[in-house]
C-alpha cells in the first residue's frame, strides 16, 4: 500500500511549520469564499509547529531539502536548520555579523550531486 504525503512548509511571523495537506480539511473542499482557518495558538489536525525564530520577525525564508530536511533564517540574523521530526533545531548560525537573512536554499554542488 502506498501513502501519499504531501507535506508544505511555511513561515508565519517567527513559526516555521509543517502542514500534511492530506490531512487539513480533510472531506472539505478547498475555495476562496470560505477557506480553510488555522490561528497559531490553536493548531488544527495536520499542521504542526516545527520551531520558531526568536524576537520580532518580519521577514521569514524556508528551504526543503529531501524530506524532513529544511532550513529558515529571518530578519533576526540566524539561519535555522531543522529536522521537522524534532522539537529544536539541529543548527543555528548567525552568518554577516547578525545581519538579516532574506533567503535560504539549499543548492546541489554541480562535482558532488547528493
Amino acid at each position: 500500500m502506498f501513502i501519499l504525503q504531501e507535506l508544505l512548509f511555511v513561515g508565519i511571523r517567527n513559526c516555521v511549520l509543517r502542514i500534511d495537506t492530506t490531512k487539513v480539511g480533510r472531506g472539505r473542499d478547498f475555495n476562496a469564499e470560505e477557506p480553510i482557518k488555522c490561528h497559531l495558538d490553536e493548531l488544527i489536525d495536520g499542521v504542526r509547529l516545527v520551531g520558531r525564530h526568536d524576537g520580532d520577525v518580519t521577514d521569514l525564508s524556508i528551504s526543503q531539502w529531501m524530506t524532513t530536511r529544511l532550513a529558515s533564517g529571518s530578519n533576526d540574523g540566524t539561519v535555522k536548520i531543522w529536522d521537522d521530526r524534532k522539537l529544536a533545531p539541529l543548527s543555528i548560525l548567525k552568518p554577516h555579523d547578525g545581519q538579516a537573512v532574506y533567503s535560504v536554499a539549499f543548492l546541489t554542488a554541480p562535482e558532488r550531486p547528493h
